[in-house]
């Protein structure tokens, strides 16, 4: 009898284990398939499936993940074949990695549970597919797939490592692959992480046939070639912008320089002109190009940029293209910005230009001649109004630092026809409305200078002119609080009072006639119901019911009675700081002439207060109203 030496396997004998192994990158740019490293927003989870080896212990399957929350102790498993197939391994990592959140609930878990294995079996299935592959191709398949609940996003993929070399600086003889999770993969199974993509061959198709890419040449000698080939041919580039609806032109000029200045080394500048608004029918697109176009300019003129200068707000045409200028933005078809090229500049003895020292093409020096001009006010106000209006502010509603003395003298120059005169003591333009304003004393930088007689803002200068307007803004506003004043005065004189009392006596007004209204709205409740009453018995409608309403009736308005001080807010300022009267407001508010109502008796047979002191009456001090009622 012969016995066989091979043992059959017991039901869950064989086992392995599971376990997340955690990966982390350091470049800032994740976006497209990069997505994947990104950790604030989401989770990355990609399943290692484990080769056929020859031992069943020997398998360890790993969840590599960006999620430094999970627990990297292993698990195991057990199975009842000594190979696992890719479906039962699917299985097994996906219980592990649902066992280890708590984010998905239970419910949903049991789901989508199908649905998540056969999307990674099918991923698993295309990846291999597309790295068999050898065509010249640069298409790529992605080695993941989202899913999200609520407000969590998850990326489920298969592992597919990057397998670059990396070498250590103190040791470049010895290197390691790297094992970070690529985001996708190639024909020729070429792949990467966001680290390595840079190395991935590609291919290019040229004249029919394909072949591997060459690695683009990036030199300076290249980029002033190209620039100085578009200069010569003078080619314009036509610009449209489909989110703000607009479209300008570029060109490349020449830097042109004075003969009197000092020369400029950059040598090309881009040209922007002949802008364009698409935005003109009402439909949805049109309407929103148009408000982001309009939120841009808002952004030039009114916020953008670190520089004290432009924080304020551009409040006319002149402010607002310099601001234009500065940030390189066009609004207006008459527009033309500058924009200098700071990559290609001549040497810096740009006197003489040697081309042996260049191993790029350059242009001659574009080179202006300029006449000098003697200085002719009489004679050159036109030719100085466009340099010396540059200086000119205007208004603008900022708060005034500092406050200057209002003119003492004025000097009475003649007016021009246009918004600007010249002053011939100062030798300059000078807006209209700040012209009254303007005098022979200096403008100090600060009270501190003025007091020591220290230093000055130079006239015709931008601050000397924002001075001058901060001198016109202080004499407007001390025109504006006298006139307040006067009309105050005024007020008070009618209610037959001091300016100090007017608030406290227009708030007890206020206070009674808001009481007498409420009054009225309450009683006539009451005399309404009575008339109503009263035309039932006049007609014999109900005459036993309406007689007995009419005497429940008559008893409330004998019990009718309103407290004032219910009604009135005793706790506002008025009624808790009267203040005491002075002898001018007591002389004002004296009424000589008043009745005394002591005698006469209101509906509530309640006896008036005595509100002004009568010419009898030698009262100095405040009156007590509740002592005169008791008397």
């Amino acid at each position: 009898m012969v016995f066989s030496s091979k043992k059959t396997s017991v039901l869950g004998k064989f086992s392995f284990d599971v376990s997340f192994q955690k990966f982390h990158v350091t470049r800032p740019n994740r976006a497209g398939c990069n997505k994947i490293y990104e950790i604030r927003r989401s989770k990355s989870f990609f399943f290692e499936l484990a080769d056929h080896p020859s031992n069943t212990n020997d398998i360890h399957l790993k969840i590599h993940t960006n999620d430094y929350h999970m627990n990297k102790t292993p698990i195991k498993y057990n199975s009842t074949c000594s190979i696992p197939n890719l479906k039962f391994q699917l299985s097994k990592m996906l219980e592990h990695f649902f066992s280890h959140q708590s984010v998905i609930p239970r419910t949903v878990q049991k789901k989508y549970f199908n649905f998540i294995r056969s999307k990674l079996l099918d991923r698993y299935y295309l990846i291999k597919s597309r790295g068999e592959k050898q065509n010249f191709r640069n298409t790529y398949t992605k080695t993941f797939f989202n899913f999200s609940y609520k407000r969590y996003r998850f990326y489920f993929g298969i592992f597919t490592p990057c397998l670059h070399s990396i070498t250590h600086e103190l040791a470049p003889e010895h290197g390691t692959l790297c094992s970070v999770p690529a985001p996708y993969i190639m024909s020729f199974k070429r792949r990467g992480c966001i680290l390595h993509q840079k190395f991935i061959k590609l291919f290019q198709y040229r004249y029919g046939t394909d072949y591997p890419a060459e690695p683009p040449i990036n030199s300076k000698a290249i980029h002033a070639t190209v620039l100085h080939n578009r200069w010569i041919n003078k080619k314009e580039k036509h610009i449209y912008s489909q989110r703000l609806g607009i479209s300008y032109k570029n060109q490349y000029v020449l830097t042109s320089f004075n003969a009197y200045t000092r020369p400029e080394r950059r040598i090309y500048q881009k040209q922007l002109f002949d802008f364009r608004t698409h935005h003109v029918t009402e439909s949805k697109t049109h309407q929103r190009q148009k408000l982001r176009f309009e939120r841009a300019c808002r952004a030039i003129f009114h916020r953008r940029g670190n520089r004290v200068d432009t924080r304020a707000p551009a409040q006319n045409l002149q402010e607002q293209l310099r601001r234009s200028r500065i940030h390189h933005f066009l609004f207006l078809p008459s527009q033309h910005i500058y924009k200098p090229i700071q990559h290609v500049k001549y040497h810096r003895n740009f006197r003489i230009i040697d081309h042996l020292h260049y191993n790029f093409p350059i242009p001659s020096r574009a080179y202006r001649r300029t006449k000098k001009k003697k200085h002719r006010p009489k004679k050159n106000i036109n030719l100085q109004h466009d340099t010396l209006t540059q200086h000119i502010p205007q208004e603008s509603p900022e708060e005034i630092m500092i406050t200057h003395d209002l003119p003492a003298t004025t000097i009475q120059p003649i007016l021009s026809d246009d918004k600007n005169t010249w002053h011939d003591k100062l030798g300059f333009l000078v807006p209209n409305h700040l012209l009254p304003y303007v005098t022979e004393e200096p403008l100090y930088v600060s009270k501190t200078q003025e007091k020591i007689k220290g230093r000055t803002h130079e006239p015709g200068s931008q601050p000397w002119f924002k001075a001058v307007k901060d001198r016109k803004i202080l004499a407007e506003r001390l025109a504006e609080r006298e006139e307040a004043n006067r009309a105050y005065s005024l007020r008070a004189h009618l209610w037959g009072t001091t300016t100090h009392n007017l608030e406290f006596r227009d708030s007890m007004v206020s206070d009674l006639t808001h009481f007498q209204n409420h009054f009225h709205t309450e009683i006539s409740k009451l005399t309404n119901r009575r008339h109503l009453y009263q035309e039932n018995l006049d007609k014999g409608k109900a005459v036993s019911k309406n007689t007995k309403r009419l005497e429940l009736l008559e008893q409330d308005f004998a019990k009718f009675q309103i407290d004032y001080h219910s009604i009135i807010d005793t706790r506002q300022i008025h009624y808790r700081i009267k203040g005491h009267t002075s002898d001018d407001t007591k002389e004002l508010e004296f009424r000589p002439h008043k009745r005394s109502d002591n005698m006469s008796l209101d509906n509530i047979r309640h006896t008036g207060s005595i509100k002004k002191p009568r010419s009898d009456l030698l009262i100095t001090d405040d009156v007590n109203v509740s002592i005169l009622q008791d008397l």
